[in-house]
């Protein structure tokens, strides 16, 4: 990944109330093949803990309400959405963007759990799993937390709609909440506000929420969901275009932290 480009000590608020002194963050871990593994932090759980042992906060509920935007879609599922990833990661390229920076994020907070939103097969959990964080997947669509759970069996996996109060994990003991893979516009149309009060009740105080979507004429603007964000009771602490914090100058995608 590239070096930081956005200064930390920016002056500029805009008008959605983004703070004049941005979080400043340690450069996201990179090698030549653009990830690295992570050792255990002290006091932390070791990648193998966090794989074998039962999840930090997560319940037995399971939601059956599972609708949203995404199951009426005709997307690619299960092992045939994976597959698309094999050819990057053959061709030396870092799939795994939103880890580097969850983990650099996290490094800043002295944070460890981590509630994957909209976790589809489990790329980014099980790859923050082996990084030593404690993860808890949760996802609605069956077929993709199937393939989830195929390749990484002992993980907390959970059947649910992020629209549902019932989350299926307690409230108040995560440290970073993840919407990656565009979960924000693939929610029902007027879900969004309740799907970021039902996150954010989950996070510990001073927990993050990051989220990453793409702008679209007739999806979530990016205003709005800022305002609903403020709804929830988080409070704006950065914003990128990409998930190696390239400047946001507008644009087709934006990736937000909100802190609690």
């Amino acid at each position: 990944m590239g070096a930081e480009r956005r200064s930390a000590t920016s002056t500029k608020r805009t008008k959605a109330g983004w703070p004049a002194h941005w979080l400043r963050l340690p450069p996201i871990p990179t090698t030549p093949q653009g990830w690295r593994p992570s050792p255990a932090r002290p006091g932390w759980a070791s990648s193998e803990t966090a794989i074998n042992s039962p999840s930090w906060c997560a319940t037995s509920a399971r939601m059956d309400r599972v609708s949203s935007l995404w199951q009426s879609t005709d997307a690619a599922r299960g092992q045939e959405y994976d597959a698309r990833w094999a050819p990057l990661l053959e061709a030396g390229q870092n799939i795994h963007g939103e880890a580097d920076l969850v983990e650099s994020l996290l490094a800043g907070t002295g944070g460890r759990t981590v509630l994957d939103a909209g976790c589809g097969t489990g790329r980014v959990s099980i790859e923050l799993a082996r990084r030593g964080y404690a993860v808890t997947g949760v996802d609605a669509d069956p077929e993709m937390l199937s393939a989830a759970r195929a390749k990484a069996p002992d993980l907390a996996w959970i059947n649910g709609d992020l629209a549902d109060e019932a989350a299926g994990v307690e409230a108040g003991c995560v440290d970073l909440v993840l919407l990656a893979g565009n979960v924000m516009i693939f929610l029902d149309p007027g879900t969004e506000g309740r799907v970021l009060n039902n996150l954010a009740a989950h996070l510990a105080p001073g927990g993050l929420l990051v989220a990453g979507f793409a702008l679209q004429p007739d999806r979530l603007p990016l205003d709005s969901y800022d305002e609903l964000a403020a709804a929830a009771g988080l409070s704006p602490v950065a914003r990128w275009a990409t998930w190696d914090r390239q400047p946001f100058t507008g644009g087709e995608y934006a990736v937000s932290v909100h802190r609690r």
